[in-house]
Protein backbone atom coordinates (compact mmCIF):
# COMPACT_ATOMS: atom_id res chain seq x y z
CA UNK A 1 0.00 0.00 0.00
CA UNK A 2 1.10 3.48 -0.70
CA UNK A 3 0.74 6.28 1.76
CA UNK A 4 -0.63 9.67 0.73
CA UNK A 5 1.98 12.36 0.32
CA UNK A 6 1.28 15.44 2.39
CA UNK A 7 2.34 18.84 1.14
CA UNK A 8 5.18 20.31 3.12
CA UNK A 9 4.70 23.78 4.62
CA UNK A 10 7.63 25.14 2.61
CA UNK A 11 6.07 24.42 -0.76
CA UNK A 12 2.83 26.16 0.01
CA UNK A 13 2.86 29.78 -1.19
CA UNK A 14 0.52 31.70 1.07
CA UNK A 15 -1.28 34.77 -0.36
CA UNK A 16 0.66 37.11 1.93
CA UNK A 17 3.93 36.16 0.30
CA UNK A 18 2.47 36.71 -3.17
CA UNK A 19 1.29 40.21 -2.22
CA UNK A 20 4.67 41.01 -0.68
CA UNK A 21 6.44 39.91 -3.86
CA UNK A 22 4.09 41.99 -5.97
CA UNK A 23 4.73 45.03 -3.74
CA UNK A 24 8.52 44.64 -3.96
CA UNK A 25 8.43 44.31 -7.76
CA UNK A 26 6.08 47.31 -8.06
CA UNK A 27 8.28 49.50 -5.87
CA UNK A 28 11.37 48.50 -7.85
CA UNK A 29 9.65 49.51 -11.10
CA UNK A 30 8.68 52.82 -9.52
CA UNK A 31 12.29 53.44 -8.48
CA UNK A 32 13.55 52.63 -11.99
CA UNK A 33 10.98 55.02 -13.45
CA UNK A 34 11.94 57.78 -11.05
CA UNK A 35 15.63 57.21 -11.74
CA UNK A 36 15.03 57.52 -15.48
CA UNK A 37 13.04 60.71 -14.93
CA UNK A 38 15.79 62.20 -12.79
CA UNK A 39 18.46 61.38 -15.35
CA UNK A 40 16.49 62.63 -18.34
CA UNK A 41 14.76 65.69 -16.91
CA UNK A 42 16.21 66.96 -13.66
CA UNK A 43 19.90 66.33 -14.23
CA UNK A 44 20.26 68.48 -17.39
CA UNK A 45 18.28 71.23 -15.67
CA UNK A 46 20.53 71.10 -12.62
CA UNK A 47 23.67 71.13 -14.76
CA UNK A 48 22.41 74.18 -16.64
CA UNK A 49 21.56 76.05 -13.45
CA UNK A 50 24.87 75.12 -11.85
CA UNK A 51 26.75 76.35 -14.92
CA UNK A 52 24.85 79.63 -14.95
CA UNK A 53 25.41 80.17 -11.23
CA UNK A 54 29.11 79.42 -11.60
CA UNK A 55 29.39 81.86 -14.49
CA UNK A 56 27.67 84.61 -12.54
CA UNK A 57 29.92 83.93 -9.52
CA UNK A 58 33.12 84.08 -11.58
CA UNK A 59 32.10 87.22 -13.45
CA UNK A 60 30.93 88.86 -10.22
CA UNK A 61 34.19 88.09 -8.46
CA UNK A 62 36.18 89.59 -11.35
CA UNK A 63 34.02 92.71 -11.26
CA UNK A 64 34.25 92.99 -7.47
CA UNK A 65 38.01 92.54 -7.43
CA UNK A 66 38.61 95.28 -10.01
CA UNK A 67 36.05 97.58 -8.33
CA UNK A 68 37.68 97.23 -4.91
CA UNK A 69 41.16 97.77 -6.27
CA UNK A 70 39.88 100.82 -8.15
CA UNK A 71 38.63 102.30 -4.88
CA UNK A 72 41.96 101.51 -3.21
CA UNK A 73 43.68 103.78 -5.75
CA UNK A 74 41.37 106.65 -4.85
CA UNK A 75 43.03 110.05 -4.80
CA UNK A 76 40.23 111.88 -2.96
CA UNK A 77 40.60 112.13 0.82
CA UNK A 78 37.90 109.81 2.18
CA UNK A 79 37.74 108.47 5.75
CA UNK A 80 38.82 104.82 5.99
CA UNK A 81 35.53 103.59 7.47
CA UNK A 82 33.57 105.16 4.57
CA UNK A 83 35.97 103.64 2.06
CA UNK A 84 35.50 100.15 3.50
CA UNK A 85 31.70 100.55 3.35
CA UNK A 86 31.92 101.85 -0.21
CA UNK A 87 33.78 98.70 -1.28
CA UNK A 88 30.65 96.63 -0.59
CA UNK A 89 28.73 97.98 -3.61
CA UNK A 90 28.64 100.91 -5.98
CA UNK A 91 25.18 101.81 -4.64
CA UNK A 92 26.62 102.16 -1.15
CA UNK A 93 29.49 104.24 -2.51
CA UNK A 94 27.11 106.62 -4.28
CA UNK A 95 24.92 106.93 -1.19
CA UNK A 96 27.99 107.74 0.92
CA UNK A 97 29.20 110.23 -1.69
CA UNK A 98 26.00 112.22 -1.23
CA UNK A 99 26.85 112.63 2.46
CA UNK A 100 30.37 113.92 1.80
CA UNK A 101 30.20 117.70 1.40
CA UNK A 102 31.58 119.67 -1.51
CA UNK A 103 33.92 118.62 -4.27
CA UNK A 104 35.18 115.60 -2.29
CA UNK A 105 31.76 113.95 -2.53
CA UNK A 106 31.51 114.56 -6.25
CA UNK A 107 35.00 113.23 -6.94
CA UNK A 108 34.32 110.20 -4.73
CA UNK A 109 31.12 109.41 -6.69
CA UNK A 110 32.98 109.78 -9.98
CA UNK A 111 35.77 107.50 -8.75
CA UNK A 112 33.25 104.87 -7.62
CA UNK A 113 31.50 104.95 -11.00
CA UNK A 114 34.84 104.74 -12.82
CA UNK A 115 35.97 101.81 -10.66
CA UNK A 116 32.71 99.97 -11.36
CA UNK A 117 32.93 100.50 -15.12
CA UNK A 118 36.60 99.47 -15.08
CA UNK A 119 35.61 96.30 -13.26
CA UNK A 120 33.09 95.40 -15.94
CA UNK A 121 35.86 94.97 -18.52
CA UNK A 122 37.42 91.75 -17.18
CA UNK A 123 34.00 90.31 -16.34
CA UNK A 124 32.62 90.91 -19.82
CA UNK A 125 35.78 89.63 -21.53
CA UNK A 126 35.74 86.46 -19.40
CA UNK A 127 32.10 85.86 -20.28
CA UNK A 128 32.78 86.52 -23.97
CA UNK A 129 35.76 84.14 -23.90
CA UNK A 130 33.74 81.31 -22.36
CA UNK A 131 30.93 81.96 -24.84
CA UNK A 132 33.36 81.88 -27.78
CA UNK A 133 34.86 78.63 -26.49
CA UNK A 134 31.36 77.12 -26.21
CA UNK A 135 30.50 78.14 -29.76
CA UNK A 136 33.76 76.68 -31.04
CA UNK A 137 33.15 73.40 -29.19
CA UNK A 138 29.61 73.25 -30.59
CA UNK A 139 30.90 73.63 -34.14
CA UNK A 140 33.60 71.01 -33.63
CA UNK A 141 31.53 68.42 -31.76
CA UNK A 142 28.19 68.75 -33.55
CA UNK A 143 27.79 66.36 -36.50
CA UNK A 144 27.26 67.78 -39.95
CA UNK A 145 23.78 67.91 -41.48
CA UNK A 146 24.53 65.32 -44.15
CA UNK A 147 25.20 62.61 -41.54
CA UNK A 148 22.39 60.27 -40.54
CA UNK A 149 21.45 59.35 -36.95
CA UNK A 150 24.38 56.94 -36.68
CA UNK A 151 26.85 59.68 -37.56
CA UNK A 152 27.98 57.92 -40.74
CA UNK A 153 27.85 60.10 -43.87
CA UNK A 154 25.82 58.63 -46.73
CA UNK A 155 27.64 56.71 -49.50
CA UNK A 156 27.92 58.51 -52.83
CA UNK A 157 26.86 56.65 -55.95
CA UNK A 158 29.75 55.83 -58.24
CA UNK A 159 27.51 55.75 -61.29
Amino acid sequence: MTQPVAASPRTVDPPVRRWLTLAVVSVSLLVVGLDTTVLNVALPTLVGELGAATGVAVMGSLLSDRYRSGLDDLSAPVPENLLESAKESVGTALALAERIPGEAGTSFADAARRAFVDGMGPAVFAGAGVTAAGILLAFVLTPSRNADATGIPPQKDSS
